[in-house]
């Protein structure tokens, strides 16, 4: 009886698996529809969910195809918020990012549309109210919403790879900037509007008038991150509303890359100048401080008109440290896109 028992048992090892391969044939179809529904699977230890893995890689290559005008190099120079957290807790990373696209479309809202309400608004109200005012384009703004989907389930749920938050993080990175970027550009333009430092060149004469807008952008450096492309986008934007509006004694010079860097350069030097004045005092160290605070215009630049101060708030030695920092960064950052050029 034992030869029964092993063709018996050789039978039964050939007939299981048959059984389930013909099972997965007849009905692979609804099969394969129940996977696509799972969302989640949990194991001993931990869960792993597979919607957060799928909406990323769609907004990876959403983001992809919609590209944006910051340069990939000045996206990481852009300081946003309290962001700037390190990349070794890519969730907590996430939570912030998304607590940074809520402020940026809040000061976006805040800029651009008059409404008494805004305070009370939603992320969905800000995106879709910004969208109608065509300040957000409606691609950029989907993606926005799936970031904030995807940020959501990574930050309420257990066990999401460690590769798709990091995923997750570099992409709200860079939406994070886009907005900041953004903000930024009407910040400046609302500057050029209604600040007086770039109106008052109309008086000059024209070997002067370049070298005033030289000083202005000098002393405006903080409002637009050192970013010459802000900068420059936001001015361009400047001068086409005055031509359309037929105001000539309005257009203001923009500065050429080659310019920017010199202006930053001769900022260097008056924050060298500025720290100095600290550690080498004539006389009391403060009012020695104080009066090194203002602009001392080279030569060649003939009289301009005016001498504001280098820091204009909260002047202290950790101020203009931190200005010198980042004036030395933009202008390593600079001084690279002109050899590439």
């Amino acid at each position: 009886m034992e030869w029964f028992k092993v063709i018996s048992q050789f039978i039964v090892g050939l007939i299981w698996p048959t059984t389930v391969l013909t099972f997965i044939l007849l009905f692979r179809e609804e099969i394969r529809s129940r996977f696509r529904a799972i969302k989640q699977f949990r194991y001993p230890g931990g869960s792993a969910t597979f919607e957060v893995a799928k909406e990323v890689a769609k907004l990876e290559e959403k983001t992809e195809k919609t590209g944006t005008k910051i340069e990939k190099t000045a996206t990481s120079n852009i300081l946003v918020g309290s962001s700037q957290i390190k990349v070794t807790d890519p969730q907590l990373a996430i939570a912030q990012m998304r607590i940074d696209i809520e402020k940026e479309l809040f000061r976006l809202s805040w800029i651009t549309l008059d409404h008494d309400s805004i305070k009370g608004w939603t992320v969905e109200r800000h995106i879709d109210e910004l969208v109608k005012s065509s300040i957000l384009e409606p691609e950029f703004s989907e993606n926005l919403r799936m970031f904030i989907r995807i940020s959501n389930s990574i930050v309420h749920e257990t066990g999401v790879a460690d590769d798709v938050k990091f995923r997750s993080s570099s992409i709200g990175a860079s939406l994070v900037a886009q907005l900041h970027y953004r903000r930024k550009v009407l910040e400046m333009g609302q500057d050029f509007e209604g600040h007086g430092l770039w109106h008052m060149h109309r008086h000059l004469s024209s070997d002067v008038r370049k070298y005033y807008f030289w000083s202005a952008v000098a002393a405006s450096m903080p409002e637009f991150d050192y970013n010459y492309d802000i900068y420059r986008e936001s001015a361009e934007r400047y001068n086409q509303k005055a031509e359309a509006k037929d105001r000539p004694h309005d257009i203001i010079y923009i500065l050429s890359l080659d310019e920017f860097v010199k202006v930053l350069e001769f900022r260097e030097k008056e924050l060298l100048r500025l720290i100095n004045a600290w550690h080498n005092p004539q006389g009391d160290t403060w009012k020695a401080f104080e009066k090194a605070n203002y602009w001392q215009w080279p030569a060649e630049w003939g009289d301009l008109g005016w001498k504001g101060p280098i820091i204009r708030e909260r002047l202290s030695l950790y101020e203009a440290e931190d200005d010198l920092m980042q004036t030395r960064t933009a202008l390593n950052r600079y001084r690279m896109r002109l050899l590439e050029k």
